[in-house]
């Protein structure tokens, strides 16, 4: 639910998938779960979310990023706000 509420709260829709056991990138030092989620909102928004996702409760690595335009328009003015879709693999440690 933690995911949940910081996408509710940055206004966008997330899809949060949990990926196969993979090896922790800090060792096996803690143990960890890995999951891809995939965004959709304003950039803004997007951004806001991954920032309280940093500073959340858990301890959480960003393994990649990606985002894209969701629409083009010729006529618009190059702006850091607009719809986009977001891609985050990410592997949160256990306590």
């Amino acid at each position: 639910r933690f995911l949940e509420k910081i996408a509710l709260d940055s206004e966008v829709s997330i899809e949060i998938n949990l990926l196969p056991e993979q090896k922790s990138s800090i060792n096996g030092v803690l143990p960890s779960v890995f999951f891809q989620i995939y965004i959709t909102g304003d950039f803004v928004n997007i951004l806001k979310f991954s920032e309280r996702m940093e500073f959340g409760d858990y301890l959480i690595m960003v393994n990649s990023m990606t985002i894209k335009k969701v629409s083009k328009n010729q006529d618009a003015p190059s702006s850091p706000s607009g719809k986009v879709d977001a891609e985050f693999l990410v592997e949160i440690m256990n306590k």
